[in-house]
């Protein structure tokens, strides 16, 4: 039919030519889209651009393309028609020149879907005889470009020729040049008349080396190609001749010969052979040798029978015979066919051809029977042995038929075969199908097939290591729509066997059934069910929802309305599905459904059902889907979208009411609503998210032209959630944007204190590349104590083979951190520097700058790295090691020039050096120590999970370096080693002044102990440590450990004799201290004795409990002791004291103390216009002056309860008995007094009451005396004695007071006078008894003596000084009114009886006694020289 429109339209062409001129563009496009529609059809589109010329004797085309389904695949350029339109008057289309400068024939076309079924009978060949004759004078075409699929390289080539066909005779030539590449020369010269059947047909081709035909023919080495093929005669009677050669040498060559008469018989021989290795890769040419051969004859009568009477190929590796007869029905009559491979020399044979990997065998074999002249009986064997293949090898392959066939003329024919399959010895590369599959497949099948029958395949079984399939089909067409039944079946018993193939750790059993029908054209009905059985798929999650028996059920059905799925479901105890969908032109939809009985099962925070639902519903053009999801917390989420064409809308709203369950330290819910739209193209996006404390997420941005721009931002008002005490907001921004070759990308965090961190980067041609920033404007906010700044700024580039980055990190006092590094080929490397200026900073008393500089190198067998450091003090130190074969090896060292700068009272180097390496299974150490004084110490041991043993010796030539008033050497040795139980310890220790100690025994890996130590020391080694304060303690120790670390499991004694203690800051010190510490059962019991060294002496008895506050019962006994600083006061004290309770806070202390005779001296003072020294700040103080000035007492020491708490109390309930011999001297004033104290509250608060009064006393000034008429002793504070003495004396004015008053330490003299007189002017009434307006000059200079006196710079005076070396209580001179002078020597006998003898005087001598009986009751006597006496009883009582 397209011949006859083209050849119409060519017909109507000579009408026109009576047309008006300017009908010309109508004709013009009536008959281009004539042709367009003859030369288009289904799945074939033509096109015609710039048609002119149609009513001239010169047409022009400007473009003719031709597309499929897939695009042009056919384009022709600038088409040129030159003819003799009157010609056509004669019957003759005369085409002077077809011409067209391009065709582009960039690939096939697609060949369209469906099946052409040739005509049942055959027609012979004949050229179309057309209305009218065609002459193509000259055709040229310029450039003809093929694309690579056409003939698997691109090429252009010229073509040029001539062709006729008239009256059923027909000839064509041909000739095409390639003018792109390689010459290559294609000539095609034929003719065929339909009448006298002759035929001429000469092709030849000439091409230089790789060629186009060579690459076609896939020649190894593209050798050039020569190509004859030549054919001549009758169609009844012809010979054709075939010669290939390659490289001028011949390859393939023969002789095809055919006769036949018209409608009758036909005889056809083929004969050809050559040596064809070369056409084949060289690998190949065992199989083919150098003779290849083949050889067919056979007939075909006038009924359409064929008999191919005998065939022959034969290579080297290769024979192939046999016979084949089919009839007019085209069913076998004879077959009787043989086939082997296998190579002479018995080694296995490489088969040509084979796709993929090389392809080998033993051998093969194949037979096949079949004469119906004999029986129906059809046998077939095919037998491969030693395949062998990269992926599989296998012992033996076999394929056997046995059946009968049927096939008679005219008769119904039929086939009625068994085949049996059968693979053994079947070994695969891949391990997990070699699992899967097994190394035996055993199967078969029944075929049964008769002429308009179906075909039917039968109890199918195949079977395998741990699987097993079975079924049957029936194709009930094989020309029509192949309409096929089918019901099939596989299942397994154990999937483990496919677990390795599937990639899980699958185990449990299966099975799957199909069945339904399915047709060409797409039509179906099938059903699969399955079921499986504890399936687990080594996936947690997965395995719980997969427990027990699982369901699944499919049908589906396609027809002529539409395709359906009438259900989908899966069905267990935890998990279902339920899916349906119905899709029809503009009516699809679709349901669905899921739950899961219980998230637990798959999440463990979570617990509770989840379920999905949603619907798909199109109409029209527009689908709409909604879709709900409800879960565990009460989660909830709807998705909604709309799809109208190109333009889609979607909305998601998604609510979890409470977030703690997940995270339990965050409160509240969180909510995400986002939308989506696309719009031409383009989609614009927009979410956020409110979450928990008021925090926020927002995130939009736009994809358009296949880039995206999107902006995001967060917000956090207050970070006290998550951490607490920081305040203030977090708050992030940033942007992201594609560009041509990538995308940017910038961030901006900004949190509290004012920290910022900053991120900019790209990412472009796959190249990443980012700066980062980071600020805290003050570290103190985050690091009490550091003040200052931080910074850190880095960069990170992407280079061709890696990464390469820098990072730079200031912080406060000027610390720098530097690393630089890159990540090349999978191996990092980095350097590193690190800088402090100065340590003190962060090590109060350590001063000098600290710095570091290392790097550290991955290397393809491990890690190599080293750093070096330098610190204060011209310290050095270095770590030097590698990382390989999972094993660390490490050096180390340390040197320090000198220690002083750290231990004040040590000078000399330090150095330390050793090793630290993994070996087996643990580590190794070695460590060698150098320090000051030529000392020593060497630590190795072993640890790892064999166990642990350490070995120590440490050794210091002379002790005296370090501990004044001692010489020689120290040593420590000993071993840990770890047992079944624990840690076996033996440790020794050799010192000076006989000091020894051995521990050894077990310390257990549950904190158990079972140690004994014994030994001796002399406890004046730490003499140096707590200097000034001294110590000779000679001790020895028995100890037994034996339970947990706790002082209850300690039992054995401490004991020393003769040991001496003083604290210069104590008003005694200690001699000849004796007495031991007895430990057992949790206690320690005390038994000491000393003599004090200023007189008396001191014990103290008791245990205390080592358990808790440690509760004691301790008595302190004090005999005669004698208290003093040598200056200001002398005492002896005896009594005792008990302390009862918690040591640790709360015992009471209580007891009575008796003072015997005192002496309280009232020091003198110097006069100094400087007035009092001022506190000292000492600026650039070193460490040993510090500690020196802390030993002299003169650092305050920070009081217990600064800070706001309270130091820890003890009751106090102590009595301190002085009922006489109080005495006070010097700045004239010489008074006794006695009393008593009681001191009660607490060490923290202490109470005291009772008072030391007056007994006697007297002040001197200037000779003149001033009797005390009051006088006591308080106790203030922490034991702060104040003294208060007053005398009184009448004047010519009035009456006057001296006042004596303060801390003994600190005495402040003051007069009062009635009436009130300035202090000088009461002084000279005082002294002189007038105005001191009326002093002599002398009176003036004796004034000023007695305010020296009172002030404390006269000293004591000579009676002072001589009642102290006669030893004296009391000695005295006095004068009365008139000018007698008396002496007056006082003495207490005991310490209840005073008595005292005055000499001189008015009154002459005489004697006094003073007894006391009580506290309060006192009797007085004297005897005079003239004899007279008195007697008296004297009560007094404070109030």
């Amino acid at each position: 039919m397209r011949y006859i429109l083209i050849l119409t339209a060519c017909l109507l062409w000579p009408f026109t030519v009576l047309a008006q001129e300017t009908d010309e563009e109508e004709d013009r496009g009536f008959i281009a889209g004539l042709l367009e529609s003859a030369l288009g059809g289904d799945g074939r589109t033509v096109r015609i651009v710039g048609f002119a010329g149609a009513l001239s004797s010169t047409a022009s085309i400007e473009q003719i393309t031709i597309a499929d389904g897939e695009g042009i695949w056919l384009t022709i350029d600038d088409v040129a028609l030159t003819w003799n339109r009157r010609a056509l008057l004669r019957g003759t289309i005369d085409v002077q020149e077809l011409r067209a400068a391009r065709i582009d024939l960039p690939r096939l076309p697609v060949a369209e879907p469906g099946i052409e079924v040739p005509d049942a009978a055959a027609t012979p060949f004949a050229l179309p005889d057309l209305p009218a004759a065609i002459l193509l004078e000259q055709l040229d075409i310029g450039a003809v470009a093929l694309g690579a699929p056409v003939l698997g390289e691109a090429a252009t080539m010229s073509l040029s020729g001539t062709a006729t066909l008239a009256d059923g005779a027909g000839d064509v030539s041909l000739r095409a040049e390639r003018t792109d590449g390689p010459r290559s020369t294609i000539g095609i010269d034929a003719s065929y008349a339909n009448e006298t059947r002759d035929l001429a047909l000469d092709i030849e081709v000439t091409e230089a080396e790789s060629g186009l035909l060579s690459g076609l023919m896939n020649l190894p080495d593209r050798p050039s190609v020569d190509l004859s093929i030549k054919v001549n005669g009758a169609l009844s009677d012809f010979a054709g001749t075939l010669d290939l050669r390659t490289d001028d040498t011949p390859r393939l060559s023969g002789a095809l010969a055919l006769q036949s008469e018209e409608n009758g018989p036909l005889d056809f021989d083929v004969d050809l052979g050559g040596d064809i290795t070369a056409l084949f890769l060289p690998q190949y040419a065992a199989f083919f040798g150098p003779d290849v051969s083949l050889s067919a004859q056979g007939n075909q009568d006038s009924e359409g029978a064929l008999s191919l009477n005998q065939f022959d190929l034969q290579s080297r590796a290769l024979a192939l015979s046999g016979q084949v007869a089919l009839n007019s029905d085209r069913w076998p009559t004879l077959l009787d066919v043989e086939g082997q491979i296998a190579d002479p020399s018995g080694t296995p044979v490489l088969l040509p051809g084979a796709s993929g990997a090389e392809t080998r065998i033993s051998r093969a074999d194949l037979a096949v029977t079949f004469d119906a002249s004999d029986s129906d009986a059809l046998t077939a064997q095919i037998t491969i042995a030693g395949l062998d293949r990269a992926e599989l090898d296998a012992e033996t392959l076999t394929l056997d038929l046995d059946g009968t066939l049927s096939g008679d003329v005219d008769a119904i024919g039929s086939l009625a075969t068994r085949i049996d399959l059968s693979a053994s010895g079947l070994d695969f590369a891949d391990p997990a199908l070699a699992q899967a599959v097994g190394p035996t497949v055993r199967g078969g099948l029944n075929v049964q097939y008769a002429d308009a029958a179906p075909l039917q395949l039968t109890n199918l079984s195949v079977t395998g290591a741990a699987w097993q399939a079975s079924g049957s089909t029936t194709v009930q067409s094989l020309s029509a729509d192949f309409s096929t039944a089918f019901d099939l079946t596989v299942e397994t018993p154990d999937l483990s066997a496919f677990a390795a193939l599937a990639g899980l750790s699958l185990t449990g059993a299966g099975q799957i059934g199909v069945t339904g029908n399915a047709a060409l054209g797409g039509f179906f009905d099938i059903a699969i069910t399955g079921t499986t059985q504890d399936l687990t798929l080594g996936i947690p999650q997965a395995d719980a929802v997969l427990a027990g028996a699982t369901q699944v059920d499919l049908a589906a059905r396609r027809d002529s309305t539409g395709t359906f799925l009438d259900r989908l479901t899966l069905d267990n105890p935890a998990l279902s599905a339920d899916v349906s969908a119905s899709l029809q032109t503009g009516a699809s939809q679709a349901r669905y459904a899921f739950r899961l009985a219980d998230t637990a099962l798959v999440v463990d925070t979570l617990e509770g059902p989840l379920t999905v639902e949603g619907t798909a519903r199109q109409t029209g053009d527009v689908w709409d889907v909604g879709t709900t999801l409800a879960g565990p917390l009460d989660a909830t989420a709807t998705l909604d979208a709309r799809i109208a064409g190109e333009q889609i809308d979607i909305d998601l709203d998604a609510a979890l009411p409470d977030l703690q369950p997940l995270v339990p330290q965050v409160e509240g819910g969180a909510q995400i609503a986002a939308s989506a739209e696309q719009r031409d193209g383009a989609w614009n996006f927009d979410t956020e998210v409110n979450g928990p404390f008021d925090s926020a997420i927002t995130a939009s941005g736009r994809f358009a032209d296949n880039v995206l721009n999107a902006n995001y931002s967060g917000f956090l008002p207050s970070l006290a959630p998550f951490a607490p005490g920081v305040p203030g907001t977090l708050t992030l921004n940033g942007q992201v944007q594609q560009v041509p070759t990538g995308w940017e990308f910038t961030s901006n965090l900004a949190g509290p204190y004012d920290a910022q961190v900053n991120a900019t980067g790209a990412l472009l041609s796959g190249i990443l590349s980012a700066d980062y920033a980071a600020r805290l404007p003050d570290v103190s906010l985050v690091a009490p104590g550091v003040t200052g700044a931080a910074a850190f700024d880095g960069k990170v580039q992407q280079v061709p083979d890696g990464w390469e980055f820098a990072a730079d990190l200031s912080g406060p006092y000027d610390a720098q951190i530097n690393a630089t590094g890159a990540l090349l080929s999978g191996l990092l490397s980095a350097d590193y520097a690190a800088r402090l200026p100065d340590v003190s900073t962060l090590a109060p008393g350590i001063t000098g700058a600290a710095a570091l500089n290392g790097n550290v190198q991955q290397q393809a067998d491990g890690w190599a790295f080293a750093t070096d450091l330098t610190g204060p003090y011209e310290s050095t130190g270095a770590v030097r090691g590698t990382y390989k074969s999972e094993k660390l090896a490490t050096d180390f060292e340390l040197a320090l020039p000198n220690v002083a700068p750290l231990a004040p009272s040590v000078s000399g180097p330090l150095n330390v050096a050793g090793t630290l390496e993994q070996v087996g299974q643990g580590w190794a150490v070695e460590t060698d120590i150098n320090g000051p004084y030529s000392s020593t110490a060497n630590v190795d041991g072993t640890f790892g999970d064999d166990g642990a043993a350490a070995r120590y010796d440490v050794q210091m030539p002379d002790v005296g370096a370090l501990l004044s008033g001692f010489s020689g050497a120290a040593t420590l040795s000993g071993t840990a080693t770890q047992v079944a139980r624990g840690f076996d310890i033996d440790a020794t220790l050799d010192g000076p002044e006989g000091t020894t100690a051995q521990v050894q025994g077990l310390v257990g890996s549950a904190g158990e102990l079972e140690l004994d130590a014994t030994g001796q020391a002399q406890l004046g080694l730490v003499n140096t440590f707590i200097a000034p304060r001294s110590i000779s303690v000679p001790i020895s120790f028995d100890l037994t450990i034996d339970g947990p670390a706790a002082p209850s499991s300690v039992s054995g004694r401490i004991s020393t004799a003769g040991a001496q203690f003083a604290d210069p800051s104590l008003p005694l010190s200690f001699s000849d201290i004796s007495g031991a510490v007895d430990l057992s059962g949790g206690q320690a019991n005390l038994g000491f004795t000393a003599q004090v060294r200023e007189g008396g002496s001191i014990a103290i008895n008791g245990p205390i409990t080592l358990d808790g506050a440690f509760p004691a019962q301790l008595q302190v006994g004090l005999n005669s002791v004698v208290v003093t600083d040598n200056v200001n006061y002398n005492s002896s004290v005896s009594g005792g004291i008990t302390v009862s309770g918690p040591l640790k806070g709360g015992a009471e202390i209580a007891g009575t103390i008796d003072v015997g005779e005192t002496t309280v001296r009232v020091p003198s003072s110097t006069v100094s216009t400087l007035g009092a020294i001022p506190d000292i700040t000492h600026i650039g103080e070193t460490r040993p002056q510090l500690r020196t000035r802390q030993r002299a007492g003169l650092v305050a020491e920070a009081s217990a309860s600064s800070g706001g708490g309270s130091a820890v109390a003890f009751p106090l309930d102590i009595t301190i008995n002085a009922p006489s011999r109080i005495f006070v001297r010097g700045r004239g004033i010489n008074a006794e007094l006695g009393g008593e104290l009681f001191i009660s509250g607490s060490t923290a608060d202490t109470i005291s009451t009772g008072q030391i009064d007056l007994i006697r006393g007297r002040i001197d000034v200037l000779n003149r005396r001033f009797d005390l008429t009051e006088g006591r002793v308080e106790l203030e504070g922490r034991f702060e004695p104040i003294l208060r003495l007053v005398a009184e004396t009448t004047t010519d004015t009035g009456t006057a007071s001296i006042i004596v008053e303060g801390p003994v330490e600190d005495i402040e003299v003051s007069f009062e006078s009635s009436p009130e007189a300035p202090q000088d002017q009461i002084l000279a009434q005082v002294i002189f008894g007038r105005d001191i307006s009326q002093l002599s000059a002398f009176q003036a200079l004796q004034l000023a003596s007695a305010v020296a006196t009172l002030a404390g710079v006269g000293g004591e005076g000579l009676v002072s000084r001589l009642r102290g070396s006669i030893g004296l209580d009391d000695l005295d001179v006095t004068t009365d009114e008139d000018g007698s002078t008396a002496v007056r020597a006082g003495k207490y006998l005991s310490d209840n009886i005073y008595t005292d003898v005055t000499v001189g005087g008015q009154d002459d001598a005489e004697l006094s006694l003073n007894i006391d009986l009580t506290p309060n009751v006192t009797v007085r006597g004297s005897v005079a020289a003239d004899s007279n006496t008195s007697l008296g009883i004297f009560l007094g009582k404070d109030y």
